[in-house]
């Protein structure tokens, strides 16, 4: 057991070990501890008043200290009511003035970026080229590679072995052509250039089949 002193009313008192933080004797102590510490002077008045151990201020002077802050602050807290749309517009000025401030370091980066990820880059472009034409996008990776495969490797129109092959659309997305399969052939970049959005010249047309019959060109 160990003995210590309380700190009301200046008793000994003894305890067992597992509880040598207590420091009051009972719980009348308790009480008469608690009521004292609850009567404070407020930092802001003065006057000699209940508050609590975690706080400062009395009731009316935290009210009327809460009042001086709205008035003082009212443009911050009518900012936190705005609209989903208007808190959008808001995070669009502010990347605007950031890329305009950073423009030179963001363009570098982005650079950076098509290199290492040029395949997704062009699949970007021709998504967006698509939408913008209104016209059906379902190309996917694998028809691609397939199709690719069918042809050898080669370009449709001067058969040619590039090393890198572009998609060219036999009837243009311009004249209302889809980027799907069944309108897509490989051609090197100099063909696909020549033909643009003109009439095609004469091309190995792509196996009419089922592309689930097609699969095992892959294997």
């Amino acid at each position: 057991m160990i003995t210590k002193v309380c700190l009301v009313c200046g008793a000994e008192f003894r305890i067992e070990p597992s509880r040598v933080t207590q420091k009051l004797c009972s719980s009348k102590c308790s009480a008469i501890f608690r009521s004292k510490a609850n009567d404070a002077p407020c930092a802001k008045c003065g006057k000699n008043r209940r508050i609590s151990r975690t706080k400062v201020y009395c009731r009316e002077c935290k009210n009327t200290l809460t009042l001086q802050y709205y008035h003082k602050n009212k443009k911050c807290s009518d900012r936190k009511q705005l609209t989903p749309e208007e808190k959008h517009q808001n995070k669009l000025k502010k990347d605007g003035r950031y890329r305009a401030k950073h423009r030179q370091e963001l363009n570098q980066k982005q650079r950076r970026y098509h290199k290492t990820h040029y395949h997704i880059y062009i699949r970007n472009i021709e998504n967006r080229r698509a939408r913008s034409a209104g016209v059906p996008n379902t190309l996917t990776a694998k028809e691609w590679q397939i199709i690719k495969v069918i042809y050898g490797y080669r370009c449709a129109y001067c058969g040619n072995k590039p090393k890198l092959l572009t998609k060219d659309h036999i009837v243009p997305m311009a004249k209302g052509g889809g980027h799907t399969a069944n309108n897509i052939v490989p051609a090197c970049k100099s063909c696909n250039s020549q033909k643009h959005i003109g009439v095609p010249p004469d091309f190995q047309p792509i196996l009419t089949r089922d592309w689930a019959e097609i699969d095992v060109v892959l294997l």
